[in-house]
């Protein structure tokens, strides 16, 4: 399946299930990813405001874990760790970033590529 195919079934569902009560809410979508091969970074571990998140196993394309919430507008923290793989040492980095959803967001997509903090 395609990553197109994959993007526009997961659109679609998300959609469908906004919630009608709180038509403020936005979905947020965080996607998580080892990057290339070559960089020699994995993530270990993530958290959304406290909980938990379950990496699987790295996918052909890289990504372990997507996670979808409807949040009414407010601050948000994301939290993960990776472990580089250096020539001489392993070390283990911890990252932290606020997510700001406003009043006027309807979808606020999130790409966590190993050290990197992209807002799509």
């Amino acid at each position: 399946m395609s990553r197109l195919t994959i993007w526009f079934l997961t659109t679609i569902c998300l959609f469908s299930s906004l919630d009608a009560r709180h038509p403020e809410k936005a979905i947020l979508q965080i996607t998580f990813q080892d990057p290339g091969n070559r960089a020699k970074i994995i993530l270990r571990s993530a958290s959304f405001q406290g909980e938990n998140i379950r990496l699987r196993p790295r996918s052909p394309n890289g990504i372990r874990a997507i996670l979808h919430k409807n949040l009414l507008p407010g601050s948000y923290i994301l939290r993960w760790t990776v472990e580089k793989n250096g020539s001489q040492e392993i070390t283990e980095k911890t990252q932290t970033r606020t997510i700001e959803i406003g009043p006027e967001d309807i979808w606020v997509d999130v790409l966590v590529e190993g050290e990197r903090f992209i807002l799509l």
